[in-house]
């Protein structure tokens, strides 16, 4: 069974990982405002997905300490 330590840092690195992939939203939504390009929203709403996974593990795990 993890420490709490552990818990703690998976947890960090859970909702970096999130943190991370809404910067990349952003630009993807940047990026569209900018060229109209459809594909900048389709690869962002696929982010969601991704995002989501890493904020309920995040959540989880905070759950658990």
């Amino acid at each position: 069974m993890p420490t709490n330590a552990q818990t703690s840092l998976q947890t960090r690195d859970a909702f970096a990982q999130s943190a991370a992939l809404w910067n990349t939203m952003a630009q993807l939504l940047e990026r569209c405002a900018h060229d109209e390009q459809e594909r900048h929203l389709s690869d962002a709403s696929r982010l969601c997905g991704l995002i989501a996974e890493h904020e309920v593990t995040a959540m989880r795990l905070l759950a658990n300490l």
